[in-house]
């Protein structure tokens, strides 16, 4: 497993696991993360300053799900709704993914080590 981390943003705290895929190895081993939240249809993402090959990706998720987007090169934090394009789930949130909805676009976000 790669890990514990933490999203902290305006009104919004929480941790999520991530997965023993070398994606989220390489993820977490590129923490920590500052940007601006991009809102989706039922996601929330951000800039991952990577750009990382693509691993068994899935144009399918749950919700409470933590994704690499190869084609955005973006962290995405779904709750509800399906991916632009196949994301590589990393990991699930450790909490209600519902409270993502009320995230905005142009938001500060940041992912770290938990």
């Amino acid at each position: 497993m790669a890990g514990r981390v933490k999203f902290t943003c305006v009104g919004l705290e929480m941790t999520a696991t991530l997965n023993d895929s070398k994606t989220a190895a390489e993820v977490f081993a590129g923490l920590p993360l500052e940007e601006l939240a991009d809102a989706g249809a039922g996601y929330v993402c951000f800039s991952a300053q990577l750009a990382l090959e693509e691993e068994e990706v899935s144009e399918e998720v749950s919700a409470g799900a933590v994704a690499y987007w190869p084609a955005g090169g973006a962290i995405c934090v779904f709750f509800g709704g399906r991916p632009p394009t196949p994301v590589t789930v990393i990991g699930s949130l450790n909490g209600n993914a519902l409270q993502w909805r009320n995230i905005l676009s142009g938001t500060p976000i940041k992912m770290e080590k938990a």
